[in-house]
């Protein structure tokens, strides 16, 4: 680079990338934006996989209920023991949106002050869980999945979040609760974010 005379040294030939100045950008914004963003994502998500719902667990794929499996742990994502009629009552009582926002604050309750970035980062995994292990949430499973997955970007990022008020909280049994969030770690192949994945 330094050998072209027009090129400053405050200048790149590579194309512009964010710098690690994002994770703040990220970290700075308001609360309400950040679960407001949260609740259209998820919102989209349940709505558009509720319709699509044989996608969501489909056995020869589904790594983290065939790791849960192989712990003997007894414990399905999806409630297959419930009748079809019972799913049907419950999502006629309950929207995707009354479901969404009784995530939200339960993460609210669990820790008021917990940093945009682990929640960001707990949606960056719902994305590789579904990209790489073709495991799609639906209204049914959002509360599991993603509870694992604040409980993972909690670790990686400042470990704001008990896993026992976590638990009780969503209502969640514990044990349930590490299984899963231990089924994803040991799943996903690559638990770091970039900044790009920011952007």
């Amino acid at each position: 680079i330094r050998r072209f005379s027009d090129i400053k040294d405050d200048q790149s030939a590579f194309p512009a990338q964010p710098s690690p100045q994002m994770f703040h950008a990220v970290e700075i914004m308001p609360k309400e934006r950040i679960l407001e963003y949260l609740r259209k994502v998820l919102i989209d998500l349940c709505s558009s996989n509720d319709r699509l719902e044989n996608r969501d667990f489909d056995y020869p794929r589904n790594k983290v209920q065939l790791s849960l499996d192989e712990k003997k742990s007894n414990f399905r994502l999806k409630n297959v023991e419930e009748t079809v009629e019972a799913i049907d009552s419950f999502r006629s009582t309950q929207t995707v949106a009354s479901i969404v926002e009784n995530l939200v604050e339960k993460i609210k309750l669990t820790n008021p002050d917990i940093n945009n970035l682990t929640i960001i980062i707990a949606l960056v995994y719902l994305d590789r869980i579904s990209l790489e292990l073709n495991i799609y949430c639906t209204s049914e499973t959002i509360l599991r999945l993603f509870s694992a997955c604040l409980i993972v970007a909690s670790k990686m990022h400042r470990n704001e979040i008990s896993r026992e008020i976590l638990a009780q909280n969503f209502e969640i049994p514990i044990e349930n609760l590490l299984r899963i969030e231990s089924a994803i770690t040991e799943c996903i192949q690559n638990l770091a974010v970039r900044p790009q994945t920011l952007s």
